[in-house]
């Protein structure tokens, strides 16, 4: 199946200005990103549009921050993306980027704590200009995750998909 965007960018409003710096990065290095702020069209129906982007995006991937936790937003695409990634024969990926704490529900998902750790949340996303080994690694984790796994993917097909997984691959 060929996705529109390589991932679904979902996050608070409160998180705007940390979408948008990791989206303008993701699209400088070739990754397709989905996020409302820049791609929703006027006077169209946002839930439409939203699940209809979450079915064209092959990832979902989420900011994480209390105000995350508390956005019925962020909940809703959260179950959607989960909910569609069901009914595909290709694996499709959650990645978390943790901005402050941990969602221990996502625990079974890849998480980017670089920032967390670094406890650059408070202080803005242009915080991440003063701390650029935080900044880069955070984007290379995440073109890691999404080229390696496309790789991978490739990979297991070429292989008739079967016998190994793409976990499997990695080993």
């Amino acid at each position: 199946m060929h996705y529109q965007y390589d991932a679904f960018l979902s996050y608070s409003s409160q998180d705007v200005n940390w979408a948008s710096r990791i989206e303008t990065a993701l699209e400088s290095r070739g990754i397709t990103v989905f996020r409302d702020k820049t791609r929703l069209v006027a006077g169209d129906a946002w839930d439409d549009q939203l699940q209809g982007a979450i079915e064209a995006s092959r990832h979902l991937l989420l900011l994480w921050s209390n105000f995350a936790r508390d956005s019925d937003w962020v909940m809703q695409e959260r179950v959607y993306f989960e909910a569609s990634r069901r009914n595909v024969s290709e694996k499709r990926r959650l990645i978390a980027v943790n901005l402050e704490d941990a969602n221990k529900a996502l625990n079974r998902f890849e998480q980017i704590t670089d920032i967390s750790k670094a406890n650059l949340y408070a202080q803005g996303a242009m915080s991440l200009d003063a701390n650029p080994p935080v900044w880069l690694r955070v984007l290379d984790r995440l073109e890691e995750a999404y080229v390696a796994f496309d790789a991978l993917q490739a990979a297991h097909k070429a292989q008739g998909g079967v016998g190994k997984t793409a976990m499997d691959l990695l080993k």
